[in-house]
């Protein structure tokens, strides 16, 4: 639920007026899909081989956890 919620604040954040929301969305989901794309490429085909599955799905984990950490206490 939480990381469901990084795009809609985004889009809050960088948009300056009503006039430019839509370019602002787009640009924004735009950037989230080309990095869905590289991440699952890079996941897929590359580092799953070579770490496996345990070791992606923590090392996600604690960098998910270390941001979180980092956006509470700033």
């Amino acid at each position: 639920m939480g990381l469901g919620m990084v795009g809609p604040y985004v889009i809050k954040t960088t948009t300056l007026g009503m006039d430019r929301i839509g370019r602002t969305v787009g640009l924004v989901y735009a950037i989230s899909t080309i990095g869905s794309v590289f991440g699952t490429i890079l996941i897929g085909f590359y580092l799953l081989p070579i770490l496996g599955t345990v070791t992606i799905v923590v090392s996600l984990s604690v960098l998910l956890l270390l941001m979180a950490l980092l956006l509470r206490f700033l």
